[in-house]
């Protein structure tokens, strides 16, 4: 019972706060601070929510499941099960939850206006890419022991397909049908991009709006086209010249390619270092069943994956964005236009200018770097 207990602890701790933010909201987008306090207390919830089904899957799933006496049937079954135990703890209990219970302290909506057709769809896509992956992941593992590797020293490898399937395979499932720019009225944004496109020569694009409150944008690779993602209240709240300034930036990582640059090699690299870190350091803690030790242990694993998992990428991700901005620059011809977008961007967002971020400069490091720059993109 004392995995059971932990969770139990960390609900209690984190209730009372997300309670007063809840009785203290009218609805609107909160500031900062709060929402980050607010996040935390969320994710604190979330965690105790993630540890109870853990707690669950191990007295239910894991003592019922009848595994193969085939040792590969057996290992591929094994790793199902640690992947469905994966998908119901992490992505539903801990992210899912804690998403929901934060936007109920604020009384917001939901960020993204999908169907449940579509939500459906992200699930249907989802759950069989981590149980089969996780799956993988063991039979692979498994091979490598029967060779003398140890087990865990292949799973950074494979872990590494997560993120490049979030990122390449599920972001066009979930768009691709999704509206078009002319649903806005606003095709000439297409048509600067299709000019664009012709005078660089570029892939095609297909930009595609993300209903809801979402003030942001991205970008991703394809192997005939790339996708483009506009949230619904840029396009509510943006002059023209100011989503063509977003779009110039998203174009820009595309070409740059700072997406597979950046996923696969850091992804290996900080899953490595995060794996082998909590072997070292944070199971010895598990293994004492006692929930001081099993909280000091989570609390470790989560350090080292802030570490490495958040903090690595976010390193290589700022100067990213640097890169981006010039191009961008180059792509308008004038950087003032970028400069007006992340303006209005920070506005939309209700973030001050000089707002820090794991991922990103502040913005007003990128006004800085934008003005320091010719029209063209060259250096003053």
């Amino acid at each position: 019972m004392s995995i059971l207990a932990v969770a139990a602890s960390l609900g209690l701790t984190a209730l009372p706060v997300l309670v007063w933010v809840h009785s203290k909201s009218n609805g609107e987008e909160p500031g900062q601070r709060v929402n980050q306090l607010t996040w935390i207390a969320a994710l604190v919830l979330g965690a105790g929510a993630a540890l109870g089904v853990l707690k669950v899957m191990s007295a239910t799933v894991w003592i019922w499941m009848d595994f193969p006496s085939n040792e590969w049937l057996s290992s591929a079954s094994y790793g199902a099960s640690i992947g469905l135990t994966m998908y119901l703890s992490i992505w539903v209990a801990l992210f899912r939850l804690a998403a929901a219970i934060h936007r109920w302290s604020f009384r917001l909506p939901a960020e993204h206006a999908a169907s449940w057709r579509d939500k459906l769809l992200v699930e249907v896509c989802l759950l069989p890419a981590i149980v089969f992956g996780i799956a993988f992941v063991v039979v692979l593992g498994h091979a490598a022991a029967t060779i003398g590797l140890p087990a865990w020293a292949v799973a950074p490898l494979v872990v590494a397909v997560f993120p490049l399937y979030q990122t390449f395979a599920l972001p066009w499932l979930m768009y691709l049908r999704a509206p078009r720019l002319t649903s806005r009225n606003i095709a000439v944004i297409e048509t600067w991009l299709e000019n664009l496109r012709l005078e660089r020569r570029l892939p095609s694009f297909h930009v595609r709006i993300q209903e809801g409150r979402i003030a942001n944008a991205f970008a991703t690779g394809g192997l005939g086209a790339h996708l483009v993602v506009i949230g619904g209240r840029l396009l509510e709240r943006m002059s023209h010249s100011q989503l063509c300034a977003v779009l110039a930036h998203e174009v820009a990582h595309v070409v740059k390619r700072h997406v597979p640059r950046l996923v696969l090699p850091l992804t290996i690299l900080g899953t490595w270092l995060h794996v082998l870190c909590v072997i070292s350091f944070a199971n010895p803690l598990f293994d004492r069943e006692e929930p001081l030790f099993v909280a000091a242990g989570a609390a470790l694993a989560g350090a080292f994956a802030g570490l490495f998992v958040v903090a690595l990428p976010g390193f290589f991700m700022r100067r990213m964005e640097f890169q981006a901005d010039r191009l961008a620059v180059e792509m308008l011809g004038d950087g003032e236009l970028l400069v007006d977008a992340l303006t209005k961007l920070a506005e939309l967002n209700k973030q001050p200018l000089d707002a820090r971020s794991w991922s990103h400069p502040t913005m007003q490091a990128r006004i800085d770097a934008i003005r320091a720059l010719a029209p063209n993109g060259a250096p003053s």
